[in-house]
């Protein structure tokens, strides 16, 4: 209202531009006041003449005050605006009145009839101020709280265990410790049962030695029973080998690592399954090169050995189904677990049996260290504690050994890829040569994400291409009659244009092995979590046009592991065709679905 009385003195001129069309459809002039609390103030203190030419106007005091009560709002609030609308006629009458009140002698006509006219204005405008709807009550503008995260991470998904358990009630602690009495009281039981067993066992042991000596042939049931009651002597409290079982004289927590290796695989493994598919030549029948195998239980029940080859060369299918044939055996060899360790061990053990059996019987409290175990126990707890790493490192390299050893095997250009998962218990051990791949599906809130477990051996590898020249080789591409460089990098020898291997390691290839190329593996060790639920291992023929997500997103609505191979299988063989039109390189898949 601060700038009424400025608004209503405009020139006609300036009202003609804001006339508006009302709903009579009579011209409506808008007029825009500000009808903030300071202004209503400030017109209330200098009086309301300029505005409406009648300073004792009740109607027009009326408006103010009503005004001024909807606008009281505390300090710091904003400031509000109400249109009013008012018709041509009540504002052109306004207007007369207000110049012939401003000119005074200078107004044409009779005093009288100026004083009619300023009086009807004046009532006029008062009546047009009445009908204006009145000021909405002052509602503040909510206040929006934002804060700001400058970390660049915005979520992060982790599988661990915390270290401290948040605090429980108290009847569930109670609950828990009654469960801990109760299990500490069966574990008691329990050992004194392996207690009554064991001098049982001794005490047959003792008599059968009296009357008969052991053979050293196959074990016998009484060797059987005197290598139970060894085993048994080992976990009694006060035995020699209480130092060894941490010398507190009572059974030893296990470690999270033993935890994990303890898994069974009966336990872990949903399904196992591997696929192989020979590919396909425009001009002739192509022979399968890549082999595989899967023991879903190896060696132990908690164990489990998973492979796939991809042979390459002449003699490519001969080296993979050697490595097939013989990597199982060699890592259990390395592992202390083959049958000709064991037999080797229990014919070590004849000659301590006895004295073991006789030590057993003159001593209540149980064997020496000296007598308590036995070669056959030791090489069990050897090769329980034995690095699985470091086992498939050696077993690679003694398989390419024995590669040029074999009769009928030619290896000076023929060799294999080799990509091994070792499963103890939720521990998984992964060796690789070459370019076959093993990769883990795993379940995320965002859905399914592949985490690879290898890496390419590719000559084209600063670290690999490194090697090579420094064993006198070279890494350079194929050319074209045009000069061109074709195909990826491959390995040659200094002189001439051979062997062209692909790949930086291999086993086999005798003649890239002379510069650079090598047969020991790397090696990589993942402990698998609640959310793992694929476990993929495939040769080229596989990644060559998908990628391991997209793997992971074929066979992540499989219902177990056969149909995920078949999918991976089918899917390879439709891209290479589509990409390669009638050629399809051999294509080799080992799934394993793993419970959650």
């Amino acid at each position: 209202m601060g700038q009424c009385g400025s608004t209503i003195a405009a020139s006609p001129a300036t009202l003609l531009r804001d006339k508006g069309t009302g709903a009579s459809g009579k011209p409506v002039f808008h007029l825009d006041i500000d009808a903030s609390a300071k202004a209503v103030d400030a017109l209330a203190a200098a009086g309301t003449a300029a505005c409406a030419g009648q300073p004792s106007s009740p109607v027009i005091s009326a408006r103010l005050s009503s005004r001024r009560e909807a606008q009281a709002a505390p300090a710091g609030s904003g400031t509000r605006a109400l249109r009013l609308s008012l018709p041509q006629e009540v504002l052109a009458s306004a207007l007369a009145s207000s110049s012939s009140s401003d000119g005074g002698s200078e107004a044409s006509g009779p005093p009288s009839s100026a004083g009619s006219r300023t009086a009807s204005g004046a009532s006029m405008l008062s009546a047009a101020l009445s009908t204006q709807p009145a000021l909405p009550a002052s509602r503040p503008l909510p206040q929006r709280r934002v804060r700001f995260n400058y970390s660049p991470v915005k979520s992060t998904h982790r599988y661990e265990v915390p270290d401290e358990e948040p605090d429980e009630p108290a009847p569930v602690q109670a609950a828990k410790g009654e469960a801990l009495k109760q299990a500490a009281a069966a574990a008691a039981a329990a050992l004194e049962r392996c207690r009554a067993a064991a001098a049982a066992a001794a005490a047959a042991a003792s008599r059968a030695s009296s009357s008969s000596s052991f053979s050293s042939g196959c074990p016998s049931p009484m060797r059987s029973a005197l290598s139970a009651e060894l085993a048994a002597r080992q976990r009694l409290p006060g035995s020699g080998t209480a130092g060894m079982l941490g010398g507190g004289g009572g059974l030893p927590s296990p470690t999270r690592a033993a935890a994990l290796s303890a898994v069974p695989m009966a336990a872990l493994l949903h399904s196992v399954a591997s696929l192989s598919r020979a590919g396909k030549e425009p001009t002739y029948r192509k022979q399968n090169q890549d082999n595989c195998f899967a023991f879903s239980q190896y060696c132990r029940p908690n164990q489990a050995l998973l492979a796939a080859l991809d042979g390459h060369g002449p003699h490519g299918h001969l080296v993979s189904s050697f490595l097939k044939r013989q990597l199982p055996v060699m890592l259990a060899d390395r592992l202390g677990e083959s049958s000709a360790a064991s037999a080797a061990s229990c014919a070590a053990c004849d000659a301590s049996f006895t004295s073991a059996s006789s030590a057993a019987s003159t001593a209540a409290s149980g064997c020496t260290a000296t007598s308590s175990k036995g070669p056959c126990c030791e090489a069990a707890a050897a090769a329980a504690g034995r690095d699985p790493a470091a086992a498939l490192t050696a077993t690679f390299l003694a398989a390419d050994a024995a590669l040029g050893q074999e009769p009928g095997m030619n290896v000076q250009y023929s060799g294999s890829t080799a990509v091994l998962c070792m499963l103890r218990g939720r521990r998984l051990t992964t060796a690789w040569v070459g370019d076959s791949r093993a990769v883990l599906a795993r379940q995320d809130p965002r859905g399914m994400r592949a985490v690879p477990l290898t890496r390419d051996h590719k000559p084209g590898n600063t670290d690999e291409r490194a090697r090579i020249a420094a064993s006198g080789g070279r890494v350079e591409r194929l050319v074209d009659q045009r000069g061109l460089p074709v195909g990826p990098d491959r390995v040659w020898l200094s002189t001439s244009w051979v062997p062209g291997l692909a790949m930086s390691r291999a086993l086999g290839d005798a003649v890239a092995h002379t510069v650079g190329v090598s047969s020991e593996p790397e090696t990589s060790v993942v402990e698998l979590c609640p959310q793992d639920r694929f476990l993929i291992l495939a040769t080229d023929g596989v990644w060559e046009f998908i990628d391991p997500q997209g793997a992971v997103d074929i066979v992540a609505g499989c219902r177990d592991a056969e149909e995920a191979c078949r999918a991976l299988v089918d899917t390879a063989w439709s891209r290479w065709l589509a990409e390669e039109g009638g050629v399809v390189d051999d294509i080799t898949v080992v799934v394993a679905k793993l419970n959650p």
